[in-house]
């Protein structure tokens, strides 16, 4: 048997039904396929082992032959990708894993579903505390792609919550309630809402009772150390829509372009006021040697506020009193640093800034010391560290 004999689309489709139904391990498991190497099948944002789906989808085109197993193929996984293009389908080759640590590769949008639409069967049963943990299971698209290390933003169905960095992920067996097809027993069932019966599912069948059964399935939860940094109010879901390679809004977990995800994180987190620094996560998407990153008073607010504090104190730090024009001469005038008293994201209403009352002129190293924490530091305690 040769894979040159899968050419209907639909015994593909059934392949990827099966393939979401049982989650990606004991898909691979129950036809003795490894994973992929290079080649992925992407569809509405999910990927699939190619070659394994492939030989499966010969199977439900075939039944009277049933599915190929690995060693039944002639050719590789590239000829299989070129096989199923010629299908319709979208194949992505895998590229070299990036140069930098492993913890540095990935950002993604992950969605959370509240406590009574939870299907779970096989944990505790509790709330996710969003800004420790977040739980999801085999059957979501992309939850093996998920990794300690990687950054992730948070959200709910209306809002953005949060970001954060995984520290670990951890899994246990358990069971999920899902619906399926009476007729096929599929489970990519569309509820519709004007039209009825209530449900469709791909095969055609309509119907308006699902049969509900407890899959088998691994529940992961992936933990967050104390790296969560809230970013309710600052962002829209839709702008991080806008950093999605590959948009598709129904996945829970969507990934993100790294870059411009760590650049819009990076921008509000000074415009909030989160200590003149990205949150954690954005932090963690930066690659030393790739790309330069310059977060440190990008936001310098408004030039005019900052202009009337240096002429009220002079350009001298109000901590240590260092001068850059009494140290370097001409080429230092006028060089000094303009902090915030109150961090602008920390106002529930946005005012006018006093350049004399909420600001004070420092230098660089006394105001990296002050934001050194969040809230920051005040002035005073920085002067005690000096006389310490």
């Amino acid at each position: 048997m040769a894979y040159k004999h899968v050419t209907k689309r639909d015994a593909v489709l059934q392949a990827m039904q099966e393939f979401d139904r049982m989650g990606r391990d004991a898909f691979l498991s129950k036809y003795g396929y490894w994973k992929a190497k290079r080649y992925y099948l992407v569809h509405h944002g999910a990927r699939y082992d190619s070659k394994a789906l492939y030989g499966v989808s010969f199977g439900y085109e075939h039944p009277e032959n049933g599915p190929l197993r690995s060693n039944d193929f002639s050719g590789g996984e590239a000829q299989v990708a070129r096989r199923l293009v010629k299908l319709g389908f979208e194949v992505e080759k895998a590229t070299a894993e990036p140069s930098g640590p492993p913890h540095l590769r990935r950002t993604w949008l992950l969605t959370s579903i509240g406590a009574d639409e939870r299907l779970y069967q096989g944990h505790g049963g509790y709330d996710d505390d969003l800004r420790v943990v977040y739980r999801y299971d085999s059957f979501v698209p992309n939850h093996l792609a998920l990794c300690a290390g990687d950054a992730v933003v948070l959200r709910d169905k209306s809002q953005v919550l949060g970001c954060a960095v995984i520290e670990r992920i951890d899994q246990t067996p358990g069971s999920k309630r899902r619906n399926h097809c009476p007729t096929c027993g599929a489970t990519a069932l569309k509820e519709r809402h004007r039209a009825t019966p209530r449900y469709r599912c791909e095969c055609g069948a309509t119907f308006d009772v699902p049969d509900v059964i407890p899959d088998e399935c691994v529940i992961y939860a992936a933990y967050f150390g104390s790296s969560f940094q809230s970013l309710a109010g600052t962002v829209a879901i839709r702008d991080l829509w806008a950093l999605a390679p590959r948009l598709n809004k129904q996945l829970a977990m969507l990934e993100l372009n790294d870059d411009r995800a760590a650049s819009l994180l990076g921008g509000i987190a000074e415009a909030v006021g989160l200590g003149d620094e990205p949150p954690v996560a954005a932090r963690s998407l930066f690659r030393e040697g790739e790309r330069t990153a310059v977060l440190v008073n990008r936001y310098e607010r408004d030039p005019r506020a900052r202009k009337a504090c240096v002429e009220h104190y002079g350009p001298k730090c109000s901590v240590c009193g260092f001068s850059f024009a009494e140290q370097y001469g001409d080429i230092g005038r006028g060089v000094v640093e303009v902090h915030h008293l109150e961090p602008l994201g920390a106002r529930r209403v946005h005012h006018g800034v006093d350049a004399v009352r909420d600001m004070r002129p420092l230098c660089a190293n006394c105001h990296t010391i002050v934001h050194r924490r969040t809230p920051p530091f005040s002035l005073e305690e920085v002067r005690r560290f000096l006389d310490t």
